[in-house]
């Protein structure tokens, strides 16, 4: 069975419509299938939530297509406690979509329906999870679910600038209209701009499973990547291998303004590694302070500060039909 959770104000408002067409050429192939639409935050998890519990006690496989930007995906796989009995599906259709490049998906949608309708498994991710050590700071202004020590993402996280540009878009009125006229990735980066000519650099240690330690006096931000591409197109992991049960850490340490925005250019085209006060690495697992209360954000979304978490990989979590 095929369930589509499809997003209705993602991008320019036609996912209804793009759920509608899979659903037709499913309909065609005789395979079964039905359009699960959410209204408000907290839907697609509840869905995908309840979806899976049922695929789990019946034992038999569901087939989860998300509609929508990385927000919606990352909402469904937070939803889903056992993924032992589902599979996903992935239709881009946000502003970002930095998922879809890190997959490299059909850009062309009816090559992508006609993948998911042949629902044949063509690889298993990693999925990544952070622990709040200490919750700390504020909560974002967009996020209107409960406060979880726990959250995940199947694309990247960040924790510092990008997280802070990400959680002053969501709470952006202008991001919706934005999205529907199709320039969504003008928010980012105009809000981008503001927040690097403002940003407070703090200190930061990160510990990894294995024994390293590094320090960084200041630093604009640590992103662990599961794939490639983060912030509507930058390019932070270029080597991730999102199968291999590692994240990829990039750290921007203490960079005069100027350089950080040189750096913007050179993160589109993936060419950070080897820049000065960029440091990068894999690990499975890592604890990271700060000096102070940062936002950490996981596939774009962001719900809380702290000066203290620990990220993980967990390998071969998800099984993707596209």
């Amino acid at each position: 069975m095929y369930y589509c959770i499809a997003n209705p104000v993602s991008r320019s408002g036609n996912t209804g419509a793009e759920a509608r067409k899979l659903h037709a050429v499913l309909d065609a192939q005789h395979l079964p299938s039905t359009i699960c639409y959410t209204k408000g935050p907290g839907d697609a998890s509840r869905i995908a939530g309840r979806i899976a519990a049922e695929a789990a006690k019946k034992k038999e496989i569901a087939d989860i297509v998300v509609f929508g930007g990385d927000g919606t995906v990352n909402e469904v796989v937070s939803g889903i406690e056992d993924f032992s009995y589902v599979r996903l599906g992935i239709v881009p259709v946000g502003s970002g979509n930095d998922l879809a490049r890190g997959l490299n998906l059909p850009k062309d949608n009816y090559r992508l329906f006609a993948r998911i309708a042949e629902g044949t498994v063509q690889r298993t991710v990693d999925l990544g999870h952070i622990h709040y050590n200490r919750i700390a700071g504020k909560a974002a202004r967009s996020y209107k679910g409960e406060i979880r020590d726990d959250i995940y993402f199947i694309n990247g996280s960040g924790m510092g600038f990008d997280a802070a540009v990400c959680e002053e878009v969501n709470a952006t009125a202008a991001k919706g209209v934005m999205n529907r006229v199709g320039i969504g990735r003008l928010s980012y980066g105009m809000i981008a701009l503001k927040q690097l000519l403002g940003v407070r650099k703090t200190s930061c240690d990160l510990v990894t499973d294995d024994g390293r330690e590094f320090h960084f006096e200041k630093i604009f931000l640590v992103c662990a990547m599961n794939h490639s591409h983060q912030g509507g197109g930058y390019c932070f992991a270029p080597d991730a291998d999102a199968s291999d049960g590692l994240m990829n850490v990039t750290v921007v340490g203490d960079l005069p303004k100027m350089k950080a925005l040189m750096c913007f250019p050179k993160a589109a085209k993936g060419k950070l590694y080897g820049e000065k006060g960029i440091t990068h690495f894999t690990c499975r697992k890592m604890t990271v302070k700060t000096g102070r209360p940062l936002w950490i954000q996981t596939d774009g979304e962001v719900q809380m500060q702290t000066d203290s978490a620990t990220f993980e990989m967990i390998p071969q979590k998800i099984r993707l039909i596209v």
